[in-house]
């Protein structure tokens, strides 16, 4: 786990894609190998048992996946650090995100759940947020950064990967899976100007961890009621595109490539 600074590993393009793609399926088909999921629908979690093999069976196998992938490259410090900051209007990014978390958490459906439940999504929630950040803003993030010649390139790329990877929820979520791929992308690149505001991983693993859960705090227990509160999340994510469609020059002005 310890950096060759002088003769750093690269994963070329076609290597990286195998590996997101081998991500995916671990996610997404190895546990439909174990388990029914005829009855399964997105997002929603009906107990500790189910929601174990449904959802944190794959997530699990794919987190140890892509620490493996990250031990063998010997790329933690690049995974996990960041040279390259935000300038200082970014920080509007985690203030509202944390703003449309506190709303749009429907706290009546988990105070409906056991404490079980409850504690279950909430792991749940951040070990996605811990695997899908190792992945995309971590693993796919540094590979661009060697692949292309622009950062913003490489931002960008970076946010598109992560939004088809969630193409795999048409299994789950037939033709809804499109606005989940729009959303998906739009928010990886916020993830992506986290990483750079706070000056590594962490930050962006918890707030994604945090905005799922405030996504997925409806669903828990079963509950098929729509939570209108929700919906600000959506309405945060228009709010901060225009912000980052009028500021985003400015995240490319110096682009000093990390170390």
């Amino acid at each position: 786990m310890i950096d060759d600074s002088s003769k750093p590993k690269r994963l070329n393009l076609f290597w990286l894609a195998v590996m997101v793609i081998v991500y995916l399926l671990i996610l997404q088909l190895l546990p439909r190998l174990f388990f029914d999921f005829s009855n399964v629908e997105y997002a929603s979690f009906t107990t500790v048992a189910e929601s174990f093999k449904t959802a944190y069976f794959g997530i699990l196998l794919s987190v140890a996946f892509i620490v493996l992938v990250i031990s063998v490259l010997g790329w933690w410090r690049r995974v996990l650090h960041e040279d390259l900051r935000a300038p200082r209007w970014t920080v509007w990014i985690p203030i509202l995100m944390v703003l449309s978390i506190v709303i749009s958490t429907n706290y009546g459906n988990l105070l409906d759940n056991s404490l079980s439940m409850i504690l279950f999504g909430a792991l749940i929630s951040m070990t996605v947020g811990v695997g899908e950040e190792l992945t995309f803003r971590g693993v796919v993030l540094v590979s661009l950064r060697d692949a292309v010649d622009t950062e913003k390139k490489a931002a960008l790329l970076t946010a598109a990967v992560f939004g088809l990877a969630h193409a795999t929820n048409f299994f789950t979520s037939g033709l809804t899976a499109f606005p989940q791929i729009l959303l998906a992308a739009v928010s990886g690149y916020y993830f992506y100007i986290l990483r750079r505001w706070s000056g590594g991983l962490l930050v962006p693993i918890i707030f994604h961890g945090l905005w799922d859960y405030g996504l997925f705090s409806t669903g828990l227990g079963g509950n098929d009621k729509t939570y209108l509160p929700s919906l600000v999340g959506i309405v945060v994510i228009a709010v901060l595109l225009i912000l980052v469609l009028v500021k985003h020059r400015s995240l490319y002005e110096e682009e000093r490539r990390p170390g």
